[in-house]
């Protein structure tokens, strides 16, 4: 099958479900940190913040338990 054939068709088709490819992309991201109805995305971002902080702490946390094993 040739390749430009290939390429050409999955083009036509990306423009025809781009609506469809963005709302999943979309609800994607949704899932990893679910919306909270009626959240606004100034504390939806802060939310998202505290949660990689914490995040962040706790790898730390594991990341130091790590290196006392190593030594």
């Amino acid at each position: 099958m040739n390749l430009n054939f290939l390429a050409e068709k999955k083009e036509k088709n990306r423009g025809e479900s781009s609506l469809y490819s963005n709302r999943f992309e979309e609800e994607e991201h949704s899932m990893l940190i679910p919306r909270i109805k009626n959240e606004s995305d100034q504390k939806r971002a802060e939310r998202i913040l505290e949660q990689m902080k914490s995040s962040s702490e706790r790898l730390d946390r594991i990341l130091s338990v790590f290196e006392r094993i190593n030594r």
